[in-house]
This record gives C-alpha cells, structure tokens and sequence, in this order.
C-alpha cells in the first residue's frame, strides 16, 4: 500500500524537511493588520522574526484563518493522482 504524509505548517520539522522526505506541507493561513499571509516552511512570504516585531508593533492581535479548504482539496487530489 502507498501513502504519503501530510503535514500543516505549524509543525517544527524545519524548512526543508518536505523536500529532504517527500512529505506535502499546507500553509496556514493568516491575517495581520488586514493582510493574509500563508506560513510556509522556508518563510517566503514572512519571516518568523519579521512576524514577530510586527506582532509587537501591531495594534490589533493577529488572527488564524485555518488552512484554505481549496488547497487541502487540491492537494490531497494532487497526492491522489501520484498514487
């Protein structure tokens, strides 16, 4: 039987474990001072040291949206046809 692990953002595998063992991560969502952001692993759309200095300048607390519904879908439909 195959399978393939699949794992959300929020883990602390580092930020080439997906490439290095061929695991999929999906990126949370999130929004700080009225901007979504996803969290990937290697940070490429912020840091986790820039996240955290605009926490502390931010007026408002940053909230999580949870993962978006359509790319676990595709995700999980992309892992489908590779088996």
């Amino acid at each position: 039987m195959a399978y393939e692990l699949i794992f959300d953002s929020c883990n602390d595998l580092g930020p080439s474990y997906d490439k290095d063992n061929g695991v999929t991560i999906i990126p949370l969502a999130f929004e700080m001072e009225g901007k979504r952001y996803l969290r990937y692993q290697d940070d490429r759309e912020l840091s986790v040291d820039q996240f955290y200095k605009n926490q502390c300048a931010v007026s408002r607390s940053t909230s999580t949206s949870g993962h978006s519904w359509s790319k676990v879908l595709y995700t999980f439909s992309s892992v489908q046809r590779r088996m």
